[in-house]
């Protein structure tokens, strides 16, 4: 709904990342609505996560919470379903 509003009344979306170089943090940002269009906003969005994530793995915080329900699993059964709500 959020994307859909910004797009019908025009408000810039913009999507970033903190990036740690050494001792130092660069932000990345990009403009996603070009096109003012929900489907342009999110194939952008998906774009610079992969571009991100590409270049600094260690960008997305899954990886460790992936690492941690390896550790949590052992033993136990875990549902790993999503529900979706109406």
């Amino acid at each position: 709904g959020s994307i859909r509003l910004a797009c019908k009344m025009n408000v810039p979306i913009v999507a970033g990342g903190l990036l740690r170089e050494g001792s130092e943090y660069r932000l990345v940002c990009r403009r996603l609505d070009k096109q003012q269009a929900y489907q342009s906003v999110v194939e952008g969005y998906f774009e610079l996560l992969a571009e991100l994530l590409d270049k600094h793995p260690e960008f997305w915080d899954g990886l460790s919470w992936f690492a941690a329900q390896e550790k949590v699993d052992h033993g136990m059964e875990v549902d790993h379903g999503m529900e979706i709500c109406p």
